[in-house]
């Protein structure tokens, strides 16, 4: 299935990281700070994170993964069990509901772009809404990092 995973260009731009492993799926932070500096300052607000790493990227790559919606649902519980967010790795109902939500509203944005499209996430405080740009074409070169 199409999904939305950490990578590396091979240049990153100032304004990018990528801490996480190269391919593994990712999802957004669990907390996103109100800092009007965020962008420039932490970068929580434009980055996502690896299931497995815990570590953050600013660039994205849709992959064909050779995992199933629960296979994603299963390592995003995982994640979040590991990160301290759940008491134990299967989670209760409603953290099944939660990454089964979560994984499947990725899944459809990975799905909107072929394989190997580079991504640039940024979360939007006014529409409390996730958006992606396109940087395939320039996602190795130094850009300002402005939001479309």
């Amino acid at each position: 299935m199409l999904y939305l995973t950490a990578h590396r260009p091979d240049n990153l731009g100032p304004r990018d990281f990528c801490w996480a492993i190269e391919g593994e799926p990712v999802l957004p932070p669990t907390t996103i700070c109100g800092s009007p500096a965020g962008a420039d300052h932490c970068g929580c607000n434009r980055s996502f994170a690896g299931m497995s790493s815990h570590k953050a990227t600013t660039t994205l790559m849709v992959r064909e993964l050779d995992l199933t919606e629960a296979d994603l649902v299963a390592a995003a519980l995982g994640s979040a069990n590991a990160a301290g967010w759940t008491d134990d790795i299967d989670g209760d109902a409603e953290d099944q509901e939660y990454a089964r939500g979560m994984v499947a509203h990725f899944a459809n944005i990975a799905a909107c772009y072929p394989p190997g499209t580079v991504l640039r996430p940024w979360y939007d405080h006014d529409t409390e809404e996730w958006y992606f740009r396109d940087c395939t074409h320039y996602a190795d070169v130094d850009d300002d990092g402005a939001q479309p």
